[in-house]
């Protein structure tokens, strides 16, 4: 059981109530109204619109980051949104590409000149993904390692290769050989579903985790968005109620502010669909399809693709309110002004900052304020889909935290 006190309001608790495995309940006492669907941005931290992390894995931690492709032109769109958002970056490299310190030295520089700094960038070697990808046990990079840390990064992440369902000696190979290291070191755990969705597989992988007692970032494989599983949301949140250690979910959907909310100390959200989950292997092609353009829309608190908004908003043509955004990169705007994927991005981090700030703001209420949300929004989308007929499809992931985290006296 975790229990969080309310300093301002001591009447208000919060629990966290594990009445079995994977069974997680929330149990409020004298919760409070939390009103959603408002256009009002919350209140400015010092580092902007997302908060810090409310359970940092080293000082100044982002809760919030944005993983995108590692190129300089990222680097350019990424940092100048997020830094000003108090939003992390976490860029995808790949260890076999020409030239890759050079690049990533060449990145680091130039998401300092634009952002000012570069102290909560991460590297994720995505040894895990695409059609060749590493798989099952093999011995990790330790000059990668070293590298980053020469790189004045607080945090050094490892280039773990993918850990199959059930596959024990490969989780205990890259916990093992990142204890070793002895070094401030992240062990990355790219995992098949079925370690969080079977509770015999996850409670071996928290209490490996815990025996290990290093920070873990985990990658989960789906097709589409692992966290609209409701049963692999339920074994989130199972590990983050039971590991003592910081846990990072990289490559991740909305869902990343929900995590956080949960206990994580960072979320990633991807900026392009195959960089918020991994796509499993399959043959005669690699990790992911053909990509389009997709933002995200803060009343429906989803992505969609460029082409179903425009579908909408024609079909829609009185209701242009559910189509505008008052993110600090929008200023109420309608969302029809987003033509490229950078427009996309800048509108799309500016607007995660500040739902992550309305969620996350107040950690002693945030899994309330995170169900709220999730709540709010399913009714949304459903009076779209309604409304529009067709191709407005709801979200999955926002149901299946309201069963991972059932309302108080629902």
């Amino acid at each position: 059981m975790v229990t969080m006190n309310d300093r301002d309001r001591p009447a208000t608790r919060l629990v966290l109530d594990r009445t079995g495995p994977g069974h997680v309940v929330l149990n409020v006492e004298q919760p409070e109204l939390l009103v959603v669907g408002t256009s009002r941005l919350p209140a400015r931290t010092r580092g902007g619109w997302a908060p810090p992390s409310p359970r940092p894995l080293y000082p100044g931690q982002p809760a919030l980051s944005v993983q995108a492709t590692a190129n300089v032109d990222n680097a350019a769109v990424v940092a100048s949104v997020a830094v000003a958002g108090g939003i992390g970056a976490v860029y995808s490299t790949q260890m076999k590409m020409r030239g890759r310190k050079k690049r990533v030295k060449d990145l680091l520089a130039r998401h300092a000149d634009v952002g000012g700094d570069a102290t909560t960038v991460v590297f994720d070697a995505s040894c895990y993904a695409g059609k060749n990808r590493d798989v099952g046990v093999r011995e990790l990079d330790r000059e990668w390692i070293r590298f980053q840390l020469a790189q004045d990064l607080p945090y050094a992440y490892t280039d773990s290769p993918y850990l199959p369902a059930g596959d024990r000696p490969a989780l205990l190979s890259v916990l093992t050989q990142t204890v070793k290291m002895k070094l401030p070191v992240v062990a990355v755990l790219a995992l098949a579903l079925d370690w969080l969705k079977k509770s015999r597989e996850r409670q071996y992988l928290i209490d490996q985790v815990n025996r290990a007692g290093v920070p873990i970032a985990v990658v989960l494989e789906h097709e589409k968005d692992p966290l609209g599983i409701q049963a692999a949301v339920v074994g989130l949140v199972d590990v983050l109620a039971q590991v003592d250690v910081a846990v990072i979910l990289l490559r991740s959907d909305v869902s990343a502010i929900g995590a956080v909310a949960l206990g994580a100390a960072m979320g990633a959200v991807g900026t392009r669909s195959g960089q918020r989950h991994l796509f499993p292997r399959k043959p005669g092609r690699g990790g992911s399809r053909g990509e389009h353009i997709s933002l995200f829309v803060p009343y429906a608190m989803s992505y969609r693709r460029l082409d179903t908004l425009a579908a909408a908003m024609a079909k829609a043509p009185d209701e242009q309110s559910w189509f505008t955004c008052d993110c600090p990169e929008c200023a109420g705007r309608n969302l029809a002004y987003v033509d490229t994927h950078e427009r996309a991005y800048s509108h799309s981090i500016s607007a995660l900052g500040v739902l992550a700030g309305h969620v996350l703001q107040d950690p002693t209420v945030a899994p309330t304020a995170w169900l709220s949300r999730c709540t709010h929004a399913q009714h949304v989308n459903l009076e779209l889909e309604s409304r529009l007929r067709s191709g407005w499809p709801v979200p999955d992931f926002l149901g299946a935290w309201q069963v991972a985290l059932p309302a108080p006296n629902r």
